[in-house]
């Protein structure tokens, strides 16, 4: 009984160790082993006082591990498409992925492309590079607002200085 007890606990220390690290599958198991052994603790044994509690404790603590886990794998989801639309030829924009919201920043090189691109395609001889640069604007606004939708977070865009440029909900 005091080895079940014993790798109760050791359980319980690496799912908190994996907690402080942001290892939430790590933490999961972990909760879900310590929450089993401790189960395991027979009610009329010298340890059952303390291991009434602790199962408590480890149930509550195994479902904010999953809910983060939940929350993780989301976040994961949400950085890999928009890493697929903030690099294309060149990076485009740098993003960071808050609770409610995503705020995407352009950035300069990127910024200068635009600019050079827009000076070329204003000379009426390249009509293709204008219609090219006005998909390729077309397809980011077009990509960011998909992302909002299916995300259910609202997007900020960012020029270069932080002025916010556009909101996609």
């Amino acid at each position: 009984v005091a080895q079940i007890y014993g790798q109760a606990i050791a359980q319980a220390k690496l799912a908190k160790a994996a907690e402080l690290k942001n290892q939430w599958q790590s933490a999961v198991t972990h909760w879900r082993s310590a929450l089993t052994a401790i189960r395991q603790v027979p009610p009329n044994s010298l340890f059952a006082d303390k291991a009434k509690p602790l199962a408590i404790l480890y149930f509550l603590s195994l479902g904010q591990s999953e809910k983060k886990l939940q929350v993780a794998i989301k976040q994961e989801a949400i950085s890999g498409q928009l890493k697929k639309i903030c690099q294309n030829s060149i990076k485009i924009c740098d993003y960071y992925i808050g609770d409610n919201s995503i705020k995407i920043t352009v950035v300069p090189d990127y910024i200068r492309q635009i600019r050079s691109s827009s000076l070329n395609a204003q000379d009426p001889s390249n009509y293709q590079m204008q219609i090219e640069l006005l998909n390729h604007v077309a397809q980011l606004e077009k990509d960011l607002q998909r992302m909002s939708k299916i995300t259910k977070k609202r997007i900020e865009l960012y020029n270069v200085s932080g002025g916010l440029m556009s909101t996609y909900q």
